[in-house]
Parts: structure tokens; sequence; C-alpha cells
């Protein structure tokens, strides 16, 4: 009697180990993580939990209501999984999508902590003399330049593209969940100039 071969499940994947290889763009990092649809779902939970229990925990400020906020971002984090898949296809490298798509998920983690360590760099620019305001700049001009790499990196090599495939990517992902974004933004805007607008009640003679 044959022995059944075992199930190449998500439990050989290491997570935290992709994260860290893909971080210093070692291309092996992608093998890390899995290419089902539980993994991928894995991967999309904490991206939208964690922003729902900021907005019910954390109390509201001025600006934009939770509502909207975490309305953004969850279109963000979905849109980014569509617009990829999308994109995946047109380049005939849907198979290879899962497991992309996994992997970007995961790495959004390591953009959170760098949010943490441009913060901790501005303060140590400040406190050596820089102009409080420029260092705060250059800081997250850095994390925005790395972010942009990371995506360059997790397309060209999570879905086998050429270089110029993988920017057309990142152009159409980032502008297509921008204006998609920006939709929760506009209409609370409409909303609340709507609102603020006297009514004009009566009939003049």
């Amino acid at each position: 009697m044959s022995r059944r071969a075992p199930s190449a499940g998500p439990a050989r994947f290491s997570v935290l180990r992709g994260i860290l290889l893909c971080a210093r763009g070692r291309p092996e990092g992608i093998a890390q993580f899995g290419d089902t649809s539980q993994a991928f779902v894995s991967s999309l939970i904490p991206l939208i939990v964690f922003p729902l229990l900021r907005a019910v925990l954390i109390p509201a400020g001025d600006g934009l209501p939770r509502g909207t906020i975490l309305l953004a971002t969850v279109t963000a984090v979905l849109a980014t999984a569509v617009l990829s898949h999308l994109m995946a296809q047109v380049f005939r490298q849907e198979p290879r999508w899962k497991r992309y798509a996994t992997a970007v998920n995961w790495n959004t983690w390591i953009l959170q902590f760098g949010v943490i360590v441009a913060l901790v760099a501005a303060t140590g620019l400040a406190a050596a003399g820089m102009n409080p305001k420029i260092a705060l700049i250059g800081s997250f001009v850095a994390l925005a330049v790395y972010a942009l790499w990371l995506q360059f990196f997790l397309a060209r090599h999570g879905l086998s593209l050429s270089r110029v495939l993988a920017v057309l990517l990142i152009l159409a992902v980032n502008a297509g969940t921008a204006a998609l974004v920006m939709v929760p933004e506009l209409a609370w805007q409409v909303i609340d100039r709507v609102g603020a607008t006297p009514s004009t009640g009566g009939v003049q003679a």
C-alpha cells in the first residue's frame, strides 16, 4: 500500500521569514508565502481587522469621521488585490497571483514598521540640528521610495514580470487605488459642505 505524499499546506511556509527576506530584496522570500486561497485570506484579514479595531477603540478627533477613514482603508486593501489580479490576467500571470498577493499583504506590515522608523529617524535628525520639518519630510520621502521599490520587487519576482511590466503594474494599481480611496473622502466633503450650507427658506416678494 503506497503512502500518500504530505500536502503542501500553509504550514510549510514561514511568513516571518518571507517578510524579512523580501524586505532585504531576496527573491527566495516569495516562496515562503502560500499560494492558496486560504493563505491569501489569512493575509488579508489582519489588514481589515486592525483598522476596524482602531476605528472602534480610538476616540474620534477632528477631520474625517472614523467610518470614512475605515472605509477608505478597506477600499485601499481590496482595490489593491482586485486591480493587481486584473493586471496579472492581462500579463498572463494569473497562476502566480495568489502567492504574489499574499506576499504583498504580509509585506504591508514592513511599511507599517517603516512609519515608526521614519518618525524615530526624523526625531534623531531634528535633535542633531536639522530643521524638524525638513527631517520629517526627508524621512517619509525615503519611506515612500522604499515602498515603491518593495512594490516593484514583489511584482517583478512574485509575478515573474519584466522591469517594464512591473512598473506598469505598480502605476496602474497605485493610480486605481488612489482614485477609489478618494471616493469616500470626496463624498464626505460633499455631505459636510451641503450640511454646512444655510437653507434659504421662504419666498421673497
